[in-house]
């Protein structure tokens, strides 16, 4: 019963999530007046920012076309400024009389955006002016506005869209992975203080609770003591050494288990 009403919520989740509207999250919205870039031929006018959420599906950018200006504007997704290889482009066309405001770039859902740091700049073929309202340095904090492919002290005016369902995938893969990293740390540390309480264990034929709780305290107890010595002396280990070091300690207390299993598998408890 319980795995049917399982069923039920997780394909309501799934219902709702793909049923909702793109979230649009408030990057950098600060306008100041008079302070657009015109957007002409030959002249890029890019951004770099930080993505928040996986799933981003849309970059929408604050644009003031001219009266008389009529052509389209391409976005491309590069990695950073340094690269010259898109991740992707999409274009949009501009009409004539198009008033200005939020203009949306949209392009395929990229899952694992979360975090990931992008330059996207627009290039603009037709007629006219299109200008591209900016902010203030100070009004986003992940990135920098780009004109002419060099870096000023303003800011554009956008925002980022997510797909909603793809946001919780993003989660949930993060907690996975969280949980993979934490599982892999607890074995890591118990393996390498089970041999140092493997004789204590086998002596008083205890559970495996206190076992894995003295070895994981164990282990940090160890370690912490042996930072402590190697700061006295003076010793720098490169990351190679430090790997062997816990790799050592670690194999040979999965040997000890390994050879004691049996004897956990006759515990009574």
């Amino acid at each position: 019963m319980k795995r049917r009403w399982t069923g039920i919520l997780l394909a309501a989740i799934v219902v709702l999530l793909t049923g909702c509207s793109d979230f649009v999250d408030k990057d950098q919205l600060s306008i100041t007046p008079e302070a657009e870039i015109i957007l002409e031929a030959n002249h890029p006018v890019g951004q770099t920012f930080v993505s928040r959420h996986g799933g981003l599906n849309a970059i929408e950018v604050y644009l003031c076309p001219a009266p008389d200006a009529q052509g389209s504007i391409v976005l491309h997704l590069r990695d950073s400024p340094l690269s010259d290889a898109d991740i992707l482009a999409a274009s949009i066309p501009i009409l004539a009389g198009s008033p200005e405001g939020f203009y949306r770039f949209s392009f395929p859902a990229i899952l694992h955006s979360h975090t990931h740091y992008y330059y996207a700049f627009l290039e603009y073929e037709g007629s006219g002016q299109v200008g591209v309202q900016t902010g203030g340095l100070d009004s986003y904090l992940d990135g920098t506005l780009y004109y002419k492919r060099e870096p000023q002290e303003s800011q554009a005016v956008f925002r980022l869209s997510y797909d909603p369902l793809l946001i919780a995938l993003d989660l949930l893969f993060m907690v996975a992975g969280w949980i993979g990293y934490g599982v892999a740390g607890l074995a890591i540390l118990f393996f390498s203080g089970y041999w140092m309480v493997r004789k204590w264990a086998r002596q008083t034929r205890v559970d495996f609770t206190p076992v894995l709780i003295l070895s994981t305290v164990g282990a940090l107890a160890a370690w912490m003591v042996f930072l402590v010595w190697i700061s006295i002396f003076s010793i720098h280990l490169e990351a190679l050494s430090v790997r062997l070091i816990v790799g050592t300690n670690a194999l040979v207390g999965f040997i000890c288990f390994i050879k004691d299993r049996e004897q956990w598998r006759k515990r009574e408890y």
